[in-house]
């Protein structure tokens, strides 16, 4: 079996993204663009940075310390008003299964 990296690694191989401007939403504690390898990202999420590392904290399969920085709070926003429109080139939901 795969494991989540060699999946992600996968996937991703699939776009050209490289220094490209985009927004992940949701990726709490495990973003599948790490500002690491993909330094024009941004996070958006419902919830704070802090709201979200008391969450992790509290939850053994989270890891507070990995949570990434939330840019953007989309708790009674739409991702629209708190970016330009145009100004990104993706946007990804995290841990999204439809």
């Amino acid at each position: 079996m795969k494991s989540r990296e060699e999946h992600m690694r996968n996937f991703l191989s699939g776009f050209d993204i490289g220094q490209k401007r985009g927004i992940e939403i949701g990726a709490y504690d495990r973003p599948v663009f790490p500002r690491s390898a993909y330094p024009q990202i941004e996070y958006a999420d419902v919830f704070t940075t802090d709201e979200i590392r008391t969450s992790a904290a509290q939850n053994p399969k989270r890891n507070a310390d990995a949570v990434v920085t939330v840019d953007h709070v989309l708790r009674n926003k739409k991702l629209s008003e708190l970016i330009e429109p145009g100004s990104v080139d993706f946007v990804f939901c995290s841990h999204v299964l439809e």
